[in-house]
């Protein structure tokens, strides 16, 4: 199984956290051993979302148009609001 986080860290509260569209969420949901999982900090600045994957699911989520371009826009989303964020996989 594959453990998939992202991890974003806002400047400050009036900045609005990354959230992707229903449909990734959907698709995600699909290929995932569990629905999705968001937590938050106690200070409201860390967002963590995270999902679990057979690899399988794993290497076909990932040739989704959806997907690929879901993350472009995360990308752009962030760096425009000034967000940083990581991936981990485990």
């Amino acid at each position: 199984m594959i453990t998939r986080k992202l991890i974003q860290q806002r400047p400050n509260t009036s900045v609005a956290f990354y959230t992707p569209s229903d449909e990734v969420i959907n698709l995600i949901n699909e290929h995932a051993e569990s629905d999705l999982q968001s937590t938050v900090s106690d200070d409201n600045l860390v967002k963590t979302i995270s999902f679990t994957l057979s690899p399988e699911n794993y290497t076909s989520l990932r040739a989704i148009s959806t997907i690929i371009n879901a993350q472009q826009d995360r990308l752009d989303y962030c760096n425009a609001n000034l967000i940083s964020f990581s991936i981990e996989e485990s």
